[in-house]
């Protein structure tokens, strides 16, 4: 398709908006390295910010991922006064936002190994606390106890080898695994039982979006305590500091840099149409057909960018193999929208001072 500038005779000054719109087309077609300029220069451009603001989401997944295995949705619940109900312990399990729920019991100091050199502490635990602590429910007969990493590496001893303590009782063990809600109490020794009455403590893995309100509704579950005391099991300080640096990133606004340099880099590969345009002007159109032609053939440049950008943000999308892709792509293809929201803004305003002006100045400048 040539363009009408090659082809004055062709000129129909009737029905113009439709003759622009159809030499928007011919002219990127007649002229394919500029299209192709502006999708190398633009698709990179716009899809900055997506991989800026996909590392970012990325990486406060990550860290929340790792603070809630260590323990930042974990309760820890204990009665000043004295032990809290164990079976309304392991019953608030069943309410609704909460994972799972166990007890534990007073921790006392027992004598282990040869003459009883190495000591440890003992707690007897029911299997919710086995599930919040990630140990699991072990299968064996007569009494089972996990021992914890530590102390399994000093006494190296077998699994479900059976082993005597200081106060005359014989329990089978088992080598708790590495558990980073389990590292202060790598040299405790804990009894597995299927309940208890009484407990010390209440632990309580609530979900991420229910914690404040199980929280909140703690005092409901153990009504004759005393009081209580709620603690998490890993303080949430390393969250709030991601959640604020999150909130302050800079990156965020680094769409409204790519879509305003990638605006100027479309007027600068249509200026040296200027010329062109008050040739259109001299052959019968209008300043607003002028104005129609020059905005086309701008959007035709942007829209090809925009498309490859947004098809190279959803595949990165894609290579975040650790978990929702889909909320990366959608915080990725945001960015390319708003970055592609100021590129359009800059391109209209670059293409109403391009096709303006008095084509007899322009063309003058040219001679």
């Amino acid at each position: 398709m040539k363009s009408l500038i090659s082809r004055p005779e062709a000129v129909i000054v009737h029905n113009g908006s439709l003759l622009a719109l159809r030499e928007a087309i011919a002219s990127n077609l007649t002229h394919p390295w500029r299209l192709v300029l502006s999708i190398i220069i633009l698709a990179p451009l716009l899809v900055l910010p997506a991989v800026f603001e996909m590392q970012a989401a990325s990486s406060l997944d990550a860290l929340l991922a790792d603070e809630e295995q260590r323990g930042t949705n974990v309760l820890i619940v204990e009665n000043g006064g004295g032990p809290l109900d164990g079976h309304l312990c392991d019953a608030i399990g069943a309410q609704g936002g909460i994972e799972r729920a166990g007890g534990v019991s007073a921790s006392s100091v027992v004598g282990l190994g040869g003459n009883n050199l190495i000591s440890s502490r003992r707690v007897f635990a029911t299997p919710g606390y086995l599930q919040i602590l990630n140990y699991g429910q072990p299968r064996g007969s007569g009494p089972l106890a996990y021992i914890g990493p530590a102390l399994s590496k000093e006494i190296s001893i077998a699994d479900f080898t059976e082993v005597q303590m200081s106060d005359g009782q014989r329990i089978t063990v088992l080598a708790a695994p590495e558990s980073a809600r389990g590292e202060a109490r790598s040299r405790w020794i804990t009894m597995v039982v299927p309940a208890l009455d009484e407990v010390q403590e209440c632990w309580i893995e609530a979900r991420s979006e229910s914690l404040a309100a199980v929280r909140g509704a703690i005092p409901a579950f153990f009504p004759s305590a005393a009081s209580l005391r709620v603690t998490a099991l890993r303080d949430e300080s390393a969250v709030v500091a991601a959640f604020t640096v999150w909130e302050e990133r800079s990156t965020r606004w680094l769409f409204t840099a790519t879509g305003t340099v990638g605006g100027l880099l479309v007027g600068t590969l249509l200026w040296p149409r200027r010329h062109e345009y008050a040739l259109y002007r001299i052959l019968g159109m209008s300043r607003a057909q002028v104005t129609l032609l020059a905005s086309a053939e701008a959007m035709i440049l942007v829209v090809s960018g925009v498309g490859v950008a947004s098809i190279s943000a959803f595949g990165a999308a894609l290579l975040q193999i650790e978990g929702a892709w889909l909320t990366y792509a959608g915080s990725g293809l945001l960015q390319v929208s708003l970055s592609s929201s100021v590129l359009c803004v800059v391109v209209a305003m670059l293409s109403l001072t391009i096709s303006a002006g008095s084509p007899a100045h322009i063309l003058r400048e040219r001679a």
